[in-house]
């Protein structure tokens, strides 16, 4: 805390992604929030039927649930980025690769229609 200007902006922990092994069962933001419990405080917020959002009080938190679930098992722990894990991101970047395949397959197709007349 400053007493002479602007606090400074706190760094919080980046929110987790945990997902479950596909062959998981029972898995909820409930069972998380269990499992995730030894690690401190946890908010646990569903994501879909397999995975949920997990945002740690600590930064010792964050390390040892990243550390610990990292490899996987039946949770696998990784950080969350909006490149990876965003929905609309995801089918943004497919819909770009498949309108790309598209072009291009209509001007290799209209470049051989040519050559051959």
């Amino acid at each position: 805390m400053e007493f002479n200007g602007h606090d400074p902006k706190s760094k919080r922990p980046p929110w987790l992604v945990i997902e479950s092994h596909p062959k998981t069962t029972g898995f909820s933001p409930s069972y998380v929030s269990s499992i995730l419990a030894q690690y401190g405080f946890v908010d646990v917020v569903p994501r879909d039927n397999k995975s949920v959002l997990v945002a740690a009080a600590s930064w010792d938190s964050t390390r040892e649930i990243l550390k610990t679930f990292r490899k996987g098992g039946t949770l696998k722990a990784s950080r969350y980025s909006k490149l990876k894990h965003s929905p609309f991101i995801r089918s943004l970047a497919w819909s770009g690769a498949l309108v790309s395949a598209g072009l291009s397959s209509w001007l290799i197709y209209s470049t051989f229609k040519k050559a051959s007349s």
